[in-house]
Formats: structure tokens, sequence, C-alpha cells
């Protein structure tokens, strides 16, 4: 049961942090997944060692969890490509706006 309680307890502690990203990439800020990453890596040595009682149990928070970050990939999916389209739009402005300004400069061709 100890076991369990800890596997939940690390479930949880992921949860906050998978929302605090999300939360993060939806203001458009920059974020660190690397903490993440080793926070799931523990969790999955957790359980690797659990008994069949104690998987069935946490399998469905786990499931849970998968769709957390599933959520989480979408957001940051949607960012990137909202940023993406906005930098190809002011990369374009910015060639527009070189090419008036070189034309513009260019002295007239008199007939």
């Amino acid at each position: 049961m100890a076991v369990q309680n800890d596997i939940l307890q690390e479930i949880a502690k992921i949860s906050d942090v998978i929302g605090a990203a999300r939360n993060l990439v939806e203001d458009n800020q920059v974020i660190n997944l690397e903490p993440l990453q080793g926070a799931i890596q523990s969790l999955c040595d957790q359980l690797a060692g659990v008994d069949g009682d104690t998987a069935r149990k946490v399998k469905p928070i786990l499931l849970g969890l998968v769709e957390e970050l599933s959520h989480l990939d979408r957001t940051m999916a949607e960012r990137h490509e909202e940023l993406s389209t906005a930098l190809r739009a002011l990369s374009s402005h910015g060639s527009a706006a070189s090419a008036y300004s070189t034309q513009s400069t260019q002295p007239k061709k008199s007939s």
C-alpha cells in the first residue's frame, strides 16, 4: 500500500507540473520540460517493480496522466503553428518593405 501511495503522490506531482507547463505555453511563455522528463522517468522506474494488483489500481490514473500529456502536446503544437504563421507573416512583410525601400531609393531613369 505504501508503494501505491508513493506512486499516486508522484503522479499528482507530475500532473501539477503538466498543468503549470500547459498554462505557461498558453500564455506564450518558454518552458523547460527537462524536469518533467526526469519525473516521468522516475515514475516509470517505480512502476517497473509493482505487483499486478497495484498496477491495476493505478492504471486508470496513469491513463489520465497520458491524456494530460497529450493535451500539453496539442497546446504546444498549436502555439508552434501560431508562431510559425506569425514569423512567416513578419518575414513576408520585411521582404516587401525591403524591396519597396530599395526600389524607392534608386534614382529614376529619364527617357
